[in-house]
């Protein structure tokens, strides 16, 4: 008997497991961080939607979300740029230029 009923939850989980073994090693870096969709959905036929760079970039949401990172915001620079700066995504507030 499986855990997940659907693919979608399949996919989650790979998600929330990469993110977890790259924060637990200490190599959340930006170069790392981007690459996580392609490790998860290689080269070939695609798994749930219509092809490759869409199911990736779903991915790719879904790893910004596991980071702490909810809706896009405007006044927030893009994840690269934040892990590569160092800053704590759960405690700084998002910048307002006026």
């Amino acid at each position: 008997m499986s855990i997940f009923d659907t693919d979608v939850q399949k996919l989650k989980n790979k998600v929330l497991q990469e993110v977890a073994s790259l924060a637990f090693t200490d190599a959340l870096t930006p170069e790392n961080v981007l690459a996580i969709p392609e490790r998860i959905i290689p080269e070939g036929k695609p798994l749930l939607r219509c092809c490759i760079y869409k199911e990736r970039a779903i991915i790719g949401q879904r790893v910004q979300l596991a980071l702490g990172g909810g809706a896009p915001d405007l006044h927030r620079p893009p994840l690269p740029e934040r892990l590569s700066q160092g800053r704590d995504l759960h405690r700084q507030p998002p910048r307002r230029d006026r």
